[in-house]
């Protein structure tokens, strides 16, 4: 599944404390054992071979924003849109990223707007694409209407993540008001309104919502219809698993319908397989048996799969038979055909018949019509279970057909049923 920016926000926050960590402490002008001591070091000192710091470094980093100031100490939004763009024009991205976060702390209800309208004003830039996220969170947070409504003018997918991204603040700290908002918006819509721009919105809602509290988020996703629930869950699957990947698998297990624990589960099989490959396998191998597991137990099977084709084979095998074990073959046999199709149909051939190597015979069937049509359709003659084996064969000759009728023509008059000749050469539209 699936950077986002709110990530993308953090991680330039990170970058910019630790930058600023940094200045304050070479601001110092102590030597580091000194420091550490408290006593002067007697071991020579060698001359540096540092750059001089360019202009406007130490204190005066410190004191930047102080230079947008007031006599009341505030930012106004006058002077807010001027520090905006100046923080824009610096060429250094951390630098640039410290004063802006300097701005975010000094953001108010009152200039707010005046610093969207300077991201605004350099839209399509890095730079301003790389501050929105943040903008949103602090405007969200301060003031959720007006950053929605401010928001509403942008368009595509920065609009869809801006909204998101300031509409999970307002419902981290508001969440009933953020929810109605929603609603109310709900109520009015447009009927041309773009579903993405929507689901975007309901996304945010949903994230800020599990943020404060979980079982709040799930009881709002049901009442969604079925397909939101979906593809959604990720969105308080992704907040369990910031406590733990155990808390978070044993959490969509537990989930109230079977395809928020399908598609639950995946996640949590995908935060796995980025941190520990074997450890996701013996995962796998513990849900296995479960129905809605068949998703995450084949993304482990293909990366099993990536490593080593045959191994992951052996393993798949050893799962007990049902759904989990069908998928997981269907993806080992689709990569390992695309990679050594030899090696796969050896194997192949050394399986045992059944609904897993019916699965697997599927894959390799399908991935090898791409290149070689009619050696696809004899392995798929070889599947075991008549409705299946009949659909492969009809799906692959009719493609073929498709791209080269005059080589597909005489094979399929020679090699299939009359009843699936007609099924592969009837016009697409029927």
């Amino acid at each position: 599944m699936k950077p986002h920016l709110l990530t993308h926000g953090a991680w330039a926050l990170l970058a910019a404390g630790m930058y600023f960590l940094g200045t304050s402490r070479q601001r110092s002008g102590e030597p580091a054992s000194t420091r550490s001591t408290g006593m002067p070091s007697t071991a020579p000192v060698a001359p540096s071979t540092q750059p001089p710091r360019p202009a406007g470094s130490g204190n005066d980093e410190a004191r930047w924003l102080d230079a947008f100031r007031g006599a009341d100490k505030q930012v106004s939004a006058a002077q807010m849109k001027e520090a905006v763009l100046d923080a824009l024009r610096d060429p250094d991205p951390v630098r640039a990223t410290l004063h802006f976060t300097q701005l975010i702390q000094a953001l108010t209800a009152e200039n707010a707007p005046a610093a969207f309208q300077a991201l605004s004003e350099k839209a399509g830039t890095p730079e301003a694409a790389r501050l929105m996220s943040l903008l949103a969170h602090a405007w969200g947070a301060k003031d959720g209407k007006a950053a929605l409504a401010a928001f509403d003018t942008l368009r595509g997918r920065d609009g869809d993540s801006a909204r998101s991204t300031a509409l999970a603040a307002w419902a981290a700290l508001d969440p009933d008001a953020a929810r109605q908002w929603l609603t109310d918006r709900a109520a009015s819509k447009d009927p041309k309104a773009d579903p993405r721009q929507e689901m975007a919105l309901t996304r945010g809602l949903l994230s800020g919502l599990a943020r404060r509290d979980a079982g709040v988020a799930l009881d709002y996703l049901m009442t969604l219809d079925e397909k939101q629930q979906g593809d959604l869950i990720s969105v308080l699957t992704d907040q369990k698993l910031g406590e733990s990947i155990a808390a978070g698998a044993e959490w969509a297990a537990r989930l109230p319908t079977t395809l928020m624990r399908t598609n639950a589960l995946e996640t949590v099989g995908e935060r796995f397989l980025r941190q520990d490959l074997d450890g996701a396998a013996q995962w796998a191998e513990q849900i296995a048996a479960r129905p809605e597991a068949h998703e995450a137990v084949a993304d482990v099977a293909d990366r099993l799969a990536g490593r080593d084709p045959l191994a992951a084979t052996a393993w798949v095998a050893k799962l007990p038979a049902g759904p989990s074990q069908d998928h997981a073959f269907e993806d080992v046999f689709e990569r390992w055909t695309r990679g050594d199709p030899l090696a796969a149909s050896q194997s192949l051939a050394g399986m045992t018949p059944g609904p897993g190597r019916d699965s697997a015979i599927q894959a390799f069937s399908r991935t090898l019509a791409k290149e070689n049509p009619a050696d696809a359709l004899t392995w798929a003659a070889a599947m075991t279970d008549p409705g299946s084996r009949a659909d492969v064969q009809v799906e692959i000759a009719r493609r073929w057909h498709s791209s080269a009728p005059d080589a597909a023509a005489p094979w399929i008059s020679a090699h299939l049923a009359p009843d699936l000749q007609a099924r592969a050469l009837a016009p697409k539209n029927r």
